[in-house]
């Protein structure tokens, strides 16, 4: 018997994705049939305050949550982000367990799986209505059964979150670290010019920024229109505070 215990799963964020799969030392497969998985069904955490419990095979198992799923599908293994989509807001949990015995036992700690990138143009604001940023990448999802990114072609373009400042945002996947395949563009559509095209995986990576952090960190860039730069600061989620300002 394997019993699950929800141990930071919150219901503001609306039901959790639970899945209960036999570890295997190659690729894991669910199919939707199916066939390959033991358990995948969507619950209340609150329902099961003494946990949700099943019979297992007495083997290795990998116990995988997600909660805070929208607008990604889960596909087999992954949740992939929509076609110019952004990332959910995905809080994380997987971990394998040893089911060998009669009775088991694993507790979900959900972990943040995205990454909040603000984006200030500063005196671009007034160019608000006019400004297009879009950022690009080769990942679009994560696996749920080990917690790692699913690569894919990704592509959203920023929302205009504040005009009076000209602030744009979007969410982040996690990232795979030392890889260098995250790009920005800045461009003004009104005069159909290129501001900017950059790696924001060097940027990002120059700043200190952890993609291996288990809550990932927020990020903000200031557009300095001068020399066409970012500043960067890494906001510390856990904590609430920012780092260093790092040009």
């Amino acid at each position: 018997m394997l019993t699950v215990y929800f141990g930071n799963a919150s219901d503001s964020d609306g039901e959790a994705i639970l899945t209960v799969s036999p570890a295997q030392s190659g690729r894991d497969v669910l199919l939707s049939g199916g066939q390959g998985f033991l358990i995948q069904e969507s619950i209340f955490p609150s329902d099961y305050q003494y946990g949700y419990s099943e019979e297992v095979p007495r083997t290795h198992i990998t116990v995988s949550a997600i909660q805070g799923l929208k607008n990604s599908t889960l596909s087999g293994n992954n949740v992939i982000i929509a076609d110019g989509s952004d990332s959910d807001r995905l809080f994380i949990y997987s971990e394998t367990i040893d089911c060998q015995c009669e009775n088991a036992s694993a507790t979900a700690r959900l972990h943040k799986g995205w990454a909040s990138l603000e984006i200030s143009t500063g005196n671009y604001g007034e160019l608000s209505g006019r400004l297009e940023i879009t950022v690009s990448g080769n990942i679009n999802g994560i696996d749920v059964l080990s917690g790692k990114p699913a690569e894919g072609k990704f592509e959203c373009r920023a929302r205009l979150f504040d005009e009076d400042f000209g602030t744009y945002e979007l969410n982040l996947p996690r990232q795979i670290s030392g890889k260098r395949d995250l790009f920005i563009k800045m461009t003004d559509i009104s005069e159909g010019k290129e501001l900017l095209h950059c790696c924001l995986s060097d940027i990002l990576e120059n700043a200190g920024y952890d993609w291996d952090k288990e809550n990932l960190d927020d990020i903000r860039l200031d557009f300095d229109q001068i020399d066409c730069s970012f500043t960067v600061r890494i906001c510390d989620w856990e904590s609430g505070t920012d780092g260093p300002v790092v040009i």
